[in-house]
């Protein structure tokens, strides 16, 4: 545009040189009563002149603008490497922990960008880490106000940062609210799991699983874990507050693959067991072993004492056969046959326990049985031999000097 000013400016400075050239002469001027005579020339090259010092002075000032223009954009931090600059030193102190300078910075870029909202979500993190609130939601509103589309991005970061802060029940009520508008959204649901788990809030788990198995959100073993705590937690309640029948009820109504798993299998039979049901117990820990060996639920057969131990111990004996070298089963059968009172059968079985392995219960069992059967001596070295073969001690040295007079 500059450009073509000055060419017009020399074309009209040629044309009234021309125009001089061939109109010589003078020229009349009449104001009222003053009459000025002059050549032609002084008008109309004194109008070009004047217009080459408007034109100059138009540029002058225009540079004197633009100077302006980036001296102000390098103070206010507007200009796009001004942005670029406080953008890069707000990562630098957000990634270094310097929360108060990385907050400054992203507030800056977020007043001077189109598109402020990563950097009003980094800002509410930043003020968190400096525990001031307050100010985080601030941010937060700001971020959703200049993006309104982007209000699940916004929820999620809000949740997180809840979550982050124990602010649990608000982190609910932000989660129900993004879930409006994205039921599916794999990192709410997994802050769903997360604080759902922290509220103890097992039901609600439990209608999320479907949901989390369905999307992906987590890998297999924390999916697994989560639905043993959740349903171990679903069983406890039930048992605690509506007794062995709701407790059976539960259990039966669970996801079949869960009841397979053996660390549910002995919460449910311990649960059983407080509840008298012995009987019950007995025939689910049974059943499992049948279908997989679990030295765990091998153990908790031999705790569990129903009206008919002699038919526990001819199971047990029949396990036994494909299982001769398994210390545990061996001390099982050694506690069925104490309660049934077969004390050389029991003797045997956890002596030959202690061979093939080094068991504490396995010793204090036999430190028990023989205390019973009148070896006081036998069993106090069988308490110790457990002690000391657990128990790690450091050795104790006689010094040469050492006064042994007392």
């Amino acid at each position: 545009m500059r450009l073509l000013l000055y060419i017009l400016l020399l074309c009209l400075t040629a044309w009234a040189s021309y125009f001089v050239y061939v109109n010589p002469g003078d020229v009349e001027i009449l104001y009222g009563d003053w009459v000025v005579n002059m050549p032609i020339w002084v008008p109309v090259l004194g109008s070009v002149a004047l217009l080459v010092v408007l034109v100059l002075g138009f540029t002058v000032l225009s540079g004197l603008g633009s100077v302006f223009g980036k001296f102000k954009e390098w103070f206010t931090g507007t200009g796009q490497k001004a942005l670029e600059r406080n953008v890069n030193q707000a990562w630098k102190a957000l990634a270094e922990g310097d929360w108060a300078k990385a907050e400054t910075k992203l507030l800056k870029a977020a007043k001077n960008t189109d598109n402020p909202l990563h950097y009003y979500l980094a800002a509410a993190k930043a003020a968190q880490e400096q525990g001031f609130v307050e100010r985080r939601d601030n941010y937060l509103h700001l971020a959703l106000r200049t993006s309104p589309n982007s209000k699940v991005a916004v929820g999620v970061t809000q949740a997180e940062l809840q979550l982050r802060q124990g602010q649990y029940e608000y982190c609910v009520a932000t989660i129900q609210d993004v879930q409006r508008d994205a039921p599916n959204n794999k990192l709410v649901l997994r802050l769903a799991a997360q604080v759902y788990s922290v509220l103890d809030e097992w039901e609600e788990i439990i209608k999320l699983i479907p949901s989390l198995k369905k999307f992906s959100v987590l890998n297999k073993e924390e999916l697994m874990g989560l639905e043993v705590d959740a349903y171990e937690h679903l069983l406890r309640n039930e048992a605690k507050s509506s007794g062995k029948q709701a407790l059976i009820a539960a259990w039966d109504t669970m996801p079949r693959d869960l009841r397979t798993q053996s660390d549910l299998i002995q919460v449910y039979a311990q649960l059983l067991l407080g509840l008298g049901g012995e009987v019950e117990a007995e025939l689910v820990v049974r059943n499992a072993l049948k279908k997989k060996w679990e030295n765990s639920l091998v153990r908790m057969y031999g705790l569990i004492l129903t009206a008919d131990v002699s038919k526990q111990i001819i199971t047990a004996e029949a396990w036994h056969k494909n299982h001769s070298n398994d210390p545990m089963l061996l001390l099982t059968l050694a506690r069925l046959c104490i309660a049934n009172k077969l004390w050389g059968k029991a003797r045997n079985y956890l002596e030959s326990c202690i061979a093939l392995e080094t068991n504490p219960e396995a010793y204090a069992e036999l430190g028990r049985l023989l205390g019973f059967l009148g070896e006081e001596n036998k069993a106090l070295e069988c308490y110790r031999k457990g002690l000391l073969e657990f128990t790690p001690l450091l050795e104790i040295e006689s010094s040469s000097g050492a006064d042994n007079s007392h």
